[in-house]
């Protein structure tokens, strides 16, 4: 694994993090808009890393 390849996951690992808090602080807002653009801020992130470890994966494979 490359170093911008390891510094790339941190960063995302990272936002996904702060996202996942952002969603958890605003559940019980009121206001019904702010958890879900909250939870699709969040499911955003969980398919980038699903998509990025799939493709990592992919170009690791034995050939």
């Amino acid at each position: 694994m490359s170093n911008q390849t390891r510094n790339g996951n941190m960063l995302l690992n990272g936002m996904l993090v702060v996202s996942f808090l952002i969603l958890w602080r605003n559940l019980e807002h009121p206001n019904i808009l702010v958890p879900v653009l909250s939870f699709a801020g969040f499911l955003m992130f969980v398919l980038l890393k699903i998509f990025f470890v799939l493709r990592q994966r992919k170009n690791n494979s034995p050939k």
